[in-house]
């Protein structure tokens, strides 16, 4: 049978129904037999010789600079690689950094919602800081002022307590990272996304000294 190829590439582009009489026009060739065609492969004629081969057209691939780039060719370029190269030391770093500040701030949000439960909203809280403020001035009767400053004073006190917790875990985590010891960093993360209201701070410390073994 015969087929037709790609020029440059080989790659076999369907069957051409030809008369030898006439001699095989240009990119035609002559093989055995068409093999099935795989998935995520295409075939390829050298020689007469009919192969599959993966084609990676379409594909995400990396620099070893981390950056990514479409490709545009059957084969993968020499330079390229289809796994991302591992992140660096800076960059991995960061991502704990990061991922600190995220459970710190989901945190402390968490226990503003348990404390105000749907009132938990930015101008909420700002009212809430406002009439604190007016009641320390006594612009209430004096019964009020005692329980808005009463309550929001508790509040306060739940805040420090979690804020206190907070920063141990994040000092955990910076002596951790200068330390080089990224992984013990992440599973220090991971026991203080576990501690709640109700964690003291010795038992924080406990399961944090846990994690750092």
């Amino acid at each position: 049978m015969h087929v037709k190829i790609d020029s440059k590439t080989g790659e076999i582009l369907g069957q051409a129904l030809i008369d030898e009489r006439f001699g095989l026009p240009p990119h035609i060739v002559k093989i055995k037999a068409l093999p099935n065609a795989q998935a995520g492969k295409v075939l390829i004629c050298t020689n007469g010789k009919v192969a599959a081969v993966d084609d990676h057209r379409g594909k995400t691939a990396y620099l070893p600079d981390g950056s990514s780039t479409l490709v545009t060719t059957i084969n993968l370029p020499a330079k390229l690689s289809l796994q991302p190269p591992p992140p660096s030391l800076e960059q991995q770093t960061m991502a704990i950094q990061s991922r600190l500040m995220r459970v710190s701030d989901a945190k402390q949000a968490g226990l503003l919602e348990m404390l105000l439960g749907y009132k938990a909203t930015p101008a909420q809280i700002e009212r809430y800081k406002r009439k604190y403020e007016r009641a320390k001035n006594g612009e209430f009767n004096p019964k009020k002022n005692s329980a808005i400053i009463k309550k929001h004073e508790a509040m306060l006190a739940q805040i420090d307590h979690y804020v206190d917790m907070i920063e141990m875990a994040r000092e955990f985590v910076a002596d951790l990272i200068e330390a080089g010891e990224l992984d013990k960093a992440g599973k220090i993360i991971d026991t203080a996304e576990k501690f709640d209201h109700t964690t003291t701070p010795e038992q924080l410390k406990e399961l944090l000294n846990a994690a750092n073994k």
